[in-house]
C-alpha cells in the first residue's frame, strides 16, 4: 500500500489490522515498513522442574559488593567474599551502616561511586 494511502485511509488500515491483515507500506515503489495486528506476549509457565531447578542453582560465581576484613569496599564473586571473610552488601541499609548513616558531601560520593561501580560490573 502505498505511504499517501495508509495516510488516507488510516481509519480503515487500522480496521484491516485488527482483522488480521498486515500491510506492507511502501515509498517511491519500495517497502519500508510493516504493519501488523498487536498480539499480547504469553504469559511464561512455571513449572514445579523450573522451580527445583532454582532451588538447586549455584550462584556462588554471581558478583557481590562486599567490605573487607580492611573495611575497603571491593566487587567479586560471592565465593571468593565469603573465603575472605568480606561481609556482603545486600541493601541499602549495609551501605548506611558502612558510611555511619552520615549524609554528607563524602557519603554521597560514596553512593555514587557504589552506584557506578555496581553498573559496570552489571553491564560486564
Amino acid at each position: 500500500m502505498k505511504s499517501r494511502k495508509v495516510r488516507d485511509e488510516w481509519k480503515q488500515v487500522l480496521a484491516d489490522v485488527q482483522n488480521g491483515e498486515e500491510i506492507v507500506v511502501e515509498l517511491y515503489n519500495r517497502p519500508v515498513a510493516r504493519i501488523i495486528p498487536y498480539k499480547e506476549a504469553p504469559m511464561p509457565t512455571i513449572t514445579a522442574a523450573d522451580i527445583r531447578d532454582l532451588a538447586n542453582a549455584d550462584f556462588a560465581d554471581l558478583a557481590v559488593l562486599c567490605i573487607d576484613t580492611d573495611g575497603d569496599l571491593w566487587i567479586c564473586p560471592e565465593s571468593t567474599a565469603r573465603e575472605h571473610g568480606a561481609r556482603i552488601i545486600t541493601d541499602a541499609t549495609a551501605v548506611a551502616d558502612y558510611t555511619g548513616g552520615i549524609q554528607d558531601e563524602h557519603t554521597s560520593e560514596l553512593h555514587a561511586a557504589l552506584a557506578d561501580e555496581l553498573n559496570n560490573e552489571l553491564s560486564r
